[in-house]
C-alpha cells in the first residue's frame, strides 16, 4: 500500500493499480511502509513502469532548399537582399506619401474656402 501527497493532501492507503489511474508523477511525494521518509516515485524501482516518457524537443529542419515553393524562394532571397535597409527605405517613402497627401489636402481646402469666400465690395 502507498501513500502520495499531491501538494494538498495525503491521500491512501493506495494499492499499485490505483497508483496507476491517477497517472502519478515522477516528483509525485510517495511513502510505503518501511521507508523512513517521503520520496519521489521515481526513487521507488516497483513505480518506474507506471510514468509516461516524455520525448524530448522535436525541431524539424528540412534540407536547404527542400519542399520551399518558388514564392518562398525568392521571397527569402528578397528579404536577405534588402534586408534592415530596404524596410528603412519602404517606410520612409510611406511616411513621406502620407505627409504629401495630407499636405496637399490641407492646401486643396486652404484654396477651396478661399474661393467661397466671396467679396461683396467686388461686385459693387
Amino acid at each position: 500500500m502507498y501513500f502520495i501527497h499531491d501538494g494538498n493532501s495525503q491521500l491512501g492507503p493506495l494499492t499499485f493499480n490505483q497508483l496507476k489511474e491517477r497517472k502519478i508523477l515522477k516528483t509525485t511525494p510517495v511513502w510505503k511502509e518501511g521507508l523512513p521518509k517521503w520520496v519521489a516515485a521515481s526513487h521507488l524501482e516497483e513505480l518506474n513502469d507506471l510514468f509516461i516518457s516524455t520525448p524530448p524537443g522535436f525541431r524539424y529542419s528540412p534540407a536547404a532548399g527542400a519542399n520551399k515553393t518558388v514564392t518562398e524562394k525568392i521571397g527569402f532571397r528578397l528579404g536577405r537582399f534588402f534586408g534592415m535597409g530596404g524596410l528603412i527605405i519602404v517606410v520612409c517613402l510611406l511616411v513621406v506619401f502620407i505627409y504629401d497627401q495630407w499636405n496637399s489636402r490641407a492646401v486643396y481646402h486652404a484654396q477651396y474656402s478661399a474661393e467661397l469666400f466671396v467679396d461683396p465690395e467686388h461686385y459693387m
